[in-house]
């Protein structure tokens, strides 16, 4: 044990050497005279720039009677400027390549997006005018309000987040942090436009922000254009700040409720220290022991992540069944907020030995502290995770922005130092002073099943035409929304001025060679090998950062099953983990957690995919492992009961989710029974329950084998080290016989169409899933439809569908197209997300707008918009590890040629008007589309 020991600390001390201080990014920090901070970092040959705006403003600066007021005006700068009326203002950033993203948290609001490098002036352009002149009119600010009204009803049942809401409250008693971020709903009833237009006024100011770059661009050149639009804005008098210092805490508090719904949830809270205070670093280091690393901020732990395997509290409560799954939080932030820790549990009878088990860790970590290994490991995962969340633009300019809006972007620099500080009696010292029984307050969540009344009249008149913001703890906005008039911006510009800059940067990216869309320089080149058993193997260098993600496809997707084992696929990967012959379920969790590695398996119709991300010194480590859990799983028997139950708990709460029920369902009406799209990955609770250990070896042994995988791998290593790495771990696999065909037969067409009804009282909405069959990633059609796509609003793309739906007529909160074209006909589907008595409209509006564009097609603007768009998506898909990786595994499923990358921009602009019209006419033929509504619905 003593040279374990040993050797352990010997490669902490050899892999903190070997990293790169944090204080190497070569970051240029500037202050302009009206305050604004701007921080830049140059990325060379990368193609794209992050581009994102923080406002120190957050829900503790708001008073008692104005909560989620931050929030609310968050949303309204989304509604557009003077100069860009919310279209066009969401369209711009789009156009891009871009996604409009923002979020309010507890000190700071921020707003986000990844470009293609050549759009970054228009970029600049509205992040100003976000900052001086967004439209605060009444009438959209009460179209917010309903919608936050009914995004806050549709959180309320979210047990989980009730849970938080209310033990959080319970903690802290004069703090701001008490109250959520999207405020209570009184206070949403009564805020006024006048209200968010004189919050808007006080906070939006240059001198309360922050703005950072981060991308392939040359700092001189953009520090002048950051002059350009922001140096005339004026500085402001300071915000007020409400100043107050919570009370200590003198005795455990609880809270209880007891309230319809599906699940038990356990929460312990207990006051933690600041972002300033080094005692945060020591609680981060011992919330890595007992959960493993969550992360420094609200992007990198998620509320929804599950803890480690190898964790203390993985193995005290879910390995022992006292909880399902447990989740950590750990904010930095100005003041003193909680740390977090939230357990779903499986029945009632476990809410007082789950606890007990918590205090009982707690304990013996107060008592006798870490174990060096332990020790070790900690921090190891969390200076492997501060790197992680560094390895993409998008992740690096996030960091820079969140930790200079609450403190310094400086505080990345002295993560590792601080660790390495760290020892085990300032963690002794640590839980005594912060994890004791008069500082925590705890949350018992009781459920009783009864049937729900919620009422939707009074809210379903003022839906406001932004997108629903994603349930993190964060009040988050990932679309558009809002409105106010200011006019103190860009005061030396006029609209039309604005607008030419716009012209001059962003239509030199929408009309082809010989209509102006520069290409994006693509510098990857990625290397391809396959090796004599078949396996394929495809590498790119990128050197933002010193990690690596390596992907490591197998074809036995759900393709693979049959009705009577439907889910098999799925089950088969997530035993992968759970044991193999050489390692135990807790030696392979430890196997990673060590390094700090991420591991993730996934399991969809074509392939059951590991992907690991983790530091590039660990490569050859990395790929070992995978290896194992790939060629020599074990499948053992108690582990398979526990995935098992895992499987039928997923089931059971997709059941609940009205948009999965209605994609589910409209599949099963357009694929006939035999199609393997016709089932669900996860198959039904019937097979879950009767497959056998023996029909999981079975399907391995048949599918698994080296001419059906394929490995792409990402980051800072050379090309021809790690593909050696690949062939020594992979290279002697062999399995005996001919590797089943890769292919799915081809799907009929006019099945199920008709309207499908599933009334569901689970929520004030209806969703609506519309479609039929599409077609294959192969096929000669596939980016004139996936230009369609684009027209119409691809994922939270707004397109034609959005600004007829949502923004002008109001009948939809949200409408997009998706397709998933695969080896064969993947459905091609409409999404409408609205209230009951909307759903007759908005169908009806859909099949006007596509028979619209089926005979008359669309403008010369909107579709040079949707070629500029795809053309600039490229770079900001390919700006992180993952990102490269993934595309790389798509070239190679495909067999897209080695040069896609080069060529898709000409394919792209290939794409001609009669051929949108004629793809249009012959492969969306609306009239004979299949539609699933879910919800209550026709409306009492």
């Amino acid at each position: 044990m003593r040279k374990l020991v040993f050797g352990v600390i010997l490669h902490w001390c050899f892999l903190a050497s070997w990293l790169p201080a944090q204080e190497r990014l070569a970051v240029t920090e500037v202050k302009l005279d009206n305050g604004l901070k701007v921080l830049l970092l140059e990325a060379p040959r990368t193609g794209a720039v992050s581009v994102g705006c923080w406002y120190r403003v957050g829900s503790k600066d708001e008073p008692l009677g104005s909560t989620g007021i931050s929030h609310w005006v968050e949303h309204m700068t989304f509604q557009g400027t003077q100069n860009f009326p919310v279209g066009r203002f969401r369209s711009v950033i789009e156009e891009a390549g871009g996604m409009p993203s923002g979020y309010t948290f507890l000190d700071q609001t921020g707003y986000f997006a990844t470009v293609a490098a050549t759009t970054l002036e228009s970029m600049l352009i509205l992040e100003a005018g976000r900052m001086t002149s967004c439209l605060m009119e009444p009438a959209a600010a009460e179209r917010v309000r309903g919608r936050l009204l009914l995004e806050m009803q549709l959180q309320s049942r979210n047990l989980r987040d009730s849970l938080d809401v209310d033990v959080t409250a319970a903690a802290l008693k004069i703090h701001p942090y008490r109250w959520p971020t999207m405020g209570w709903s009184r206070d949403l009833e009564t805020v006024t436009p006048a209200h968010l237009q004189d919050y808007y006024h006080q906070f939006y100011a240059p001198n309360n922000a922050v703005l950072v770059l981060v991308g392939d661009f040359q700092v001189q050149a953009t520090l002048d254009l950051v002059k350009k639009y922001f140096g005339n804005i004026p500085r402001k008098q300071d915000p007020p700040r409400i100043l107050s210092t919570e009370p200590a805490q003198e005795g455990e508090r609880r809270v209880k409720i007891v309230r319809e719904g599906e699940g038990l949830y356990l929460e312990i809270a207990y006051h933690a220290p600041d972002i300033l205070n080094d005692d945060f670093y020591a609680l981060l280091v011992l919330d890595a022991a007992l959960n493993g690393v969550q992360g420094m901020n609200l992007w990198s732990a998620p509320s929804g992540r599950e803890i480690s395997k190898s964790s203390r509290l993985y193995r005290a409560l879910v390995e022992k069944k006292f909880a399902i799954r447990v989740n950590s939080t750990l904010f930095p932030t100005q003041d003193p907020y909680l740390y977090k820790l939230t357990l779903k549990l499986p029945d009632v009878f476990q809410f007082q030995p789950a606890e007990e088990a918590v205090y009982d860790e707690l304990d013996r970590i107060k008592s006798q502290g870490l174990k060096d290994y332990e020790l070790a490991k900690a921090r190891n995962q969390l200076i492997s995770r501060a790197y992680l969340d560094q390895d993409s633009l998008s992740k690096l300019g996030h960091q820079l922005g969140f930790f200079e809006a609450i403190a310094s972007y400086r505080v990345l620099g002295n993560l590792e130092e601080k660790v390495n500080r760290i020892t085990n009696d300032d963690l002794r010292r640590v839980a005594i002073k912060y994890l004791a029984e008069n500082s925590r307050t705890v949350g018992w969540f009781l459920s009783v099943k009864r049937p729900e009344k919620i009422e939707i009249e009074k809210l379903s008149s003022r839906i406001g035409s932004d997108l629903p913001a994603p349930m993190l703890r964060p009040a988050f906005n990932d679309g558009p929304s809002f409105n106010s008039p200011t006019s103190n911006g860009l005061q030396s510009m006029d609209r039309e001025t604005v607008r030419d800059a716009i012209v001059s940067t962003n239509e030199k990216a929408s009309t082809g060679e010989a209509q102006g869309i520069p290409h994006p320089q693509i510098s990857i080149l990625p290397s391809r090998k396959v090796l004599p058993n078949g396996l394929v193997v495809a590498v790119a260098e990128n050197r933002l950062s010193p990690t690596m993600t390596i992907e490591a496809c197998i074809k036995a997707g759900s393709f693979r099953d049959r009705d009577e084992i439907a889910g098999i696929a799925y089950f088969v990967g997530l035993m992968l983990e759970r044991g193999t012959k050489n390692k135990n379920l807790l030696q392979i969790a430890e196997g990673f957690d060590y390094l700090g590695a991420d591991l993730a398996i996934g399991t969809d119709y074509l392939t059951t995919s590991l992907r690991v991300s983790g530091l590039a010194r660990d490569a050859a480590t990395l790929i070992q492992q995978l290896s194992d859990l790939i060629q020599v799983p074990a499948f053992p028997t108690a582990e398979v009961e526990k995935v098992r139950a895992g499987i039928l708990a997923e089931l059971r709460e997709e059941a609940e989710d009205t948009q999965i029920l209605a994609e589910q369902t409209l599949r099963s009406r357009i694929y006939s029974p035999q199609h393997p799209f016709n089932r669900s990955v996860k198959g039904t609770i019937r097979t879950a329950q009767s497959l056998k250990a023996s029909d999981l070896i079975a399907f391995h042994k048949r599918y698994y084998r080296p001419d059906s995988v394929v490995i792409t791998i990402a980051g800072a290593a050379n090309p021809n080290s790690v593909t050696q790495m690949v062939e020594d771990q992979f290279g002697k696999w062999t399995v005996p016989g001919l590797r089943e065909a890769f292919s799915i037969p081809p799907a009929s067409s006019g099945l199920g169409k008709g309207q499908y009804v599933i009334t569901r009282n689970l929520g004030p909405y209806c969703d609506i899933a519309l479609g039929f069959p599409g077609i294959s990633r192969t096929n000669a059609d596939y980016f004139t439809m996936l230009l369609i796509d684009q027209i119409l609003g691809e994922a939270q793309s707004q397109g034609k569908l959005g600004l007829k739906l949502v923004e002008r007529d109001g009948v939809a909160d949200q409408v997009y197209a998706a397709m998933d074209a695969s080896i064969s006909e993947g459905p091609w589907c409409i999404h409408i997300k609205t209230v009951a008595e909307h759903v007759d409209r908005a169908l009806e509006e859909v099949r006007e707008e596509i028979h619209k564009i089926q005979s008359e097609g669309v403008s010369d603007e909107e579709l040079v918009f949707a070629k500029g768009r795809l053309i600039n998506l490229l770079p900001t898909q390919l700006e992180s590890n993952q990102g490269i990786a993934s595309q790389l595994m798509e070239m190679q499923l495909f067999e897209l040629g080695e040069n896609y990358l080069n060529w898709y921009a000409g394919m792209v602009e290939s794409v001609t008007m009669e051929r949108i019209k004629a793809c249009l006419k012959t492969r969306l033929p609306i009239e004979q589309a299949s539609i699933v509504i879910v919800g209550q619905y026709p409306p009492k």
